[in-house]
Formats: C-alpha cells, sequence, structure tokens
C-alpha cells in the first residue's frame, strides 16, 4: 500500500470517526429537544384547557370549556378532554353525554395529564386530557427520523467533501515525500546536481531545502574527495619521482666517474623527501587533532622571540618574492601562556600562507594585542596580516575544512599549490589549548588572520 493511499485511509478513518461521533451527539440532543418540545407542548394544551375550565366554573357558563374540549379532541393525539366541579361531576366534555355524569375510568395504558382547577385541596375540581400514547410515539417517532435523515444527510455531505479534502492532503503531504525518495535515488546513482523544487514554507519544503543543502555538500565534499586524490597523488608522486630520477642519475654519473653534480642532486633528493615527510606529517597532525591525542605542554613564551623567529625562517622566502615582512614594536613585554611548538607551527602556516598568496611588492606584518577580553577571559591577540587577494565572505569559512582552498585563488597560483591541510591544523592546535581564530577579509584587500589564546 502507497503512503499516499495510508495518509488518505488515515484521515478518511479519522474523519469518518470524528463525524460519526458528531452526528451521534447532534442527533440525541436534537432528539432530547424534540421530546422535550412535544412534552412542554401538551403541558401548555394542558394549561390553556385548565384556564378555560376555571373561567367556566366562575361565570358558569359551560359552553367555552365545551368548546375548547372538542377543539382538543380534534387535535392529533388527544382522546378526550374534560373538566370536573367541586363535586366531583363532569360539567365540560368533548362528548356532552358525558356531562353531568361521574367521569370517566382513566385508561392506564394512555396518557393522561390532569390540574387542579382549585387550591383548595379538599375539592375535586379538575381538568383531564387524555393522550393516545401509539399516535404521541409514532409523532415522536417520525419527528426524530426527519431529524434523523437531515442529520445523515449533513454528515453524508461533510464526509464527502472531506474524503476529497483527505485525498488532496494526502497528495499535498505524499508528493513532496515522493519527489524526496526520487531525488535520494538519484544520490544513490551519483546524480549529485539532482535539487529539490522548493515551493513551500512548512516542514516539508524545510526539509526539501536542506536536503539540497546536503545535495549541494555532497557534491561539494565529491569534488573535495577529487581534488584530494589528485592532490595526493601529486604530492606523492612528484617527490617520489624526483627522489628516484635523481637517484638513477646519481648512480649513473657515479659509474662514469662524473661528481661534479651530485651535493646538488643530493640536496634536491633532501628537499623532496622533506616535502614529502611534510605532507605525511600533515596527515598525522589532523588525525591526532581530531582524535584529541594531542599532548598540550604549555609554557610562558615571549611573543616578541616568537616573532623574531618566523622573520628569521621566511626571510629568505619573503626576500625572494620581494614582500616586506615585519613585526610591530610594541610586543616587546607581551607574553603568552602556550606549547611552544604548537604555538611555532601556528604562525609558521599563518606566515607561510601569506607570503604565498602575497603578490611582489605586498606586505606581511605581524602583530599583537595582551589582555583581550573574550566570554569574561583575557586573551593574547596574534595577528599576520598581508596584502593578498583577499577571501570573499562566502568563502571565510570554509577555509578552515580538511582540503579546503579557494578556487579563484588557487588557479591563479603558480608553482606547488599546497594541501588545504594548513589552515585546518592551525585551527585544531588553536582550539585544543582553548583559544580561536577568526578571519576579516576583503576581496582586493588583504586578510587579518587572529588567533587568541587564553593569557593563563
Amino acid at each position: 500500500m502507497t503512503l499516499r493511499m495510508r495518509f488518505t485511509l488515515l484521515i478518511g478513518l479519522l474523519l469518518l470517526f470524528g463525524v460519526g461521533l458528531t452526528g451521534t451527539t447532534i442527533y440525541l440532543g436534537e432528539r432530547r429537544v424534540r421530546l422535550r418540545e412535544r412534552a412542554d407542548s401538551r403541558q401548555a394544551l394542558m394549561t390553556a384547557f385548565a384556564e378555560y375550565c376555571r373561567d367556566a366554573l366562575k361565570t358558569h357558563d359551560h359552553l367555552q370549556a365545551m368548546n375548547a374540549a372538542e377543539s382538543l379532541v380534534r387535535a392529533a393525539g388527544v382522546l378526550s378532554a374534560y373538566g370536573t366541579d367541586e363535586k366531583g361531576r363532569v360539567f365540560a366534555h368533548n362528548d356532552v353525554t358525558r356531562v353531568g355524569r361521574p367521569p370517566p375510568p382513566l385508561p392506564a395504558s394512555e396518557l393522561v395529564l390532569n390540574e387542579p382547577l382549585s387550591k383548595d385541596p379538599r375539592e375535586r375540581a379538575q381538568s383531564v386530557i387524555v393522550f393516545s400514547r401509539k399516535n404521541i410515539e409514532r409523532a415522536e417517532q417520525e419527528a426524530i427520523r426527519l431529524t434523523g435523515r437531515r442529520i445523515a444527510g449533513a454528515t453524508a455531505v461533510i464526509l464527502i467533501f472531506g474524503l476529497i479534502f483527505s485525498a488532496a492532503l494526502a497528495r499535498s503531504i505524499s508528493r513532496p515525500i515522493q519527489r524526496m525518495a526520487r531525488a535520494t535515488q538519484e544520490l544513490a546513482q551519483n546524480n549529485l546536481d539532482h535539487r529539490i523544487p522548493v515551493n513551500r514554507s512548512d516542514e516539508l519544503g524545510r526539509l526539501a531545502g536542506d536536503f539540497n543543502h546536503m545535495a549541494e555538500r555532497l557534491g561539494e565534499l565529491d569534488k573535495m574527495k577529487n581534488d584530494f586524490v589528485s592532490m595526493v597523488t601529486h604530492e606523492l608522486r612528484s617527490p617520489l619521482s624526483a627522489i628516484e630520477t635523481y637517484a638513477s642519475l646519481i648512480a649513473e654519473e657515479w659509474r662514469n666517474g662524473d661528481s661534479a653534480d651530485l651535493v646538488d642532486h643530493l640536496t634536491t633528493i633532501r628537499n623532496n623527501a622533506t616535502r614529502l615527510g611534510r605532507f605525511v606529517n600533515n596527515i598525522l597532525d589532523v588525525a591526532k587533532i581530531e582524535s584529541k591525542a594531542l599532548d598540550v605542554r604549555k609554557e610562558n613564551i615571549s611573543v616578541a622571540q616568537a616573532f623574531k623567529d618566523q622573520l628569521d625562517l621566511f626571510y629568505a622566502r619573503a626576500k625572494e618574492k620581494n614582500v616586506t615582512l615585519s613585526a610591530d614594536h610594541t610586543v616587546d613585554d607581551v607574553t603568552v601562556f602556550t606549547d611552544p611548538d604548537m604555538l611555532a607551527q601556528i604562525l609558521t602556516n599563518l606566515v607561510g600562507n601569506a607570503l604565498k598568496f602575497t603578490p611582489p611588492g605586498g606586505q606581511v606584518r605581524l602583530s599583537s594585542k595582551a589582555r583581550v577580553v573574550r566570554n569574561h577571559t583575557a586573551h593574547v591577540q596574534l595577528s599576520v596580516a598581508d596584502t593578498g587577494p583577499g577571501i570573499a565572505a562566502k568563502d571565510q569559512e570554509r577555509i578552515f575544512n580538511r582540503f579546503e582552498q579557494v578556487a579563484e585563488i588557487r588557479d591563479k597560483m603558480k608553482g606547488q599549490k599546497g594541501t588545504g591541510l594548513g589552515l585546518a591544523i592551525t585551527k585544531g592546535l588553536v582550539e585544543v589549548q582553548g583559544g580561536t581564530i577568526e578571519v576579516e577579509s576583503e576581496l582586493g584587500r588583504g586578510s587579518v588572520f587572529s588567533v587568541y589564546l587564553p593569557e593563563e
């Protein structure tokens, strides 16, 4: 059974139960009201006839009471009506032959209503109306039957429209679910470009939007996977190929007795081995960060010394690229309580990235601030600013993900592209020490990466 059919049946059954219960309640209430109205009508006839009889006794004009009794008998369901005086003799009756006689015996099988004509309980004057119980029941049943028919007709109309509405409602619910099921099949077949049209704002619309976001993210992850495979292949193949090539070249030149370029060849092998080791270490660092297996050993570190180490480390590269690398002189007295190795790696990654993306003639500047209050805790702020191409707002969160790189900037770069792990590792090293990292950037105006580490 399809989901749509189940929805229709379920809503239909609930509607049938609700309408049936409502119809039954209305019917019973209407029946009670009708019976009460007829009982009140009979009592009203009794009261009116009693008034005629009282007037007849006061005026000694019994003709008016006689006419009232005859009129009552002509009414449906009345068998007889009469009035007796204080002596208990009939003075008004629908049958004139009964006048002056004792009242007839009251039939036990019929409905009898009577009302005293005097407030003195010793007097026997009263008015009596005998109703035919069979006629009363027949009239009541007919009235109740008509009421039941009206309610049943109204219930049937409501039920029909309700079933049509339930079918439409079930269709409106099942269609987006069916579209989502088909979209899931498309994703399962690796069609990651498939999207669900979002044309509603309820939960199903939000679910479709979340599905599209998931599909978009899966597409990005699939592209990241392909880029990662390509990058890993390149990162492993290039240094290994270079090592193999130069090792063969050394062996060949050594056999030929030519060792003039031996040192250069060994240097090339060493550089490629270092590059390969760095890549493997990055992969291991990511694994350690994710498994929270990093051993943090904090101590007070001079920020001025840490910045000086970075200036010395990147002096040659900055000069080669014609980029001005500098540090603020206001950091002499600033210290930070951190793991020295982690701090060195954090700054190395940030400064290395800044130099990589800053064009010739640009600047990379290191700066710091002490006692920056964040979340009611004092932090030390370490910043690396560059005059590179900048990062679009939509990419500023993504760049801290593993293997994420801004495609537009990566495509414009020449030479070694990098692995896309540096900022992910940097963020992990900062957060494992209770800090945070942020970026402020604008396209065409450079970027500022700021690290906030607790003072203690």
